[in-house]
C-alpha cells in the first residue's frame, strides 16, 4: 500500500479524500503532518498556489510525497 502525506490538519478533509480515493479503487494510506509543526502560510494568488504551498511544506516536513487541496471559500 502506498503512503502519502495529506497536507492538512483537518480530519474531516482526511475522511473526504479517503472516501474519494477508496471509491476509485486506489489503496493509499494517508498520513497527516505533525500539527505542531505544520502551519504553512497560504499566501498564494490562486487555489492552486495555496495547494502547492501546503503540499511542499508537508513533503518537506515529513520527507514523503504529499497531496494537498485548497477549496477556498466562495460567498
Amino acid at each position: 500500500m502506498k503512503e502519502l502525506v495529506l497536507a492538512t490538519s483537518n480530519k474531516n478533509k482526511l475522511e473526504e479524500i479517503k472516501d474519494i480515493v477508496i471509491s476509485q479503487g486506489y489503496k493509499i494510506k494517508f498520513i497527516l503532518p505533525n500539527k505542531d509543526h505544520f502551519n504553512p502560510i497560504e499566501n498564494g494568488g490562486t487555489l492552486e498556489d495555496n495547494s502547492y504551498i501546503k503540499a511542499k511544506a508537508a513533503s518537506n516536513l515529513m520527507k514523503m510525497y504529499s497531496l494537498a487541496d485548497d477549496t477556498g471559500l466562495f460567498v
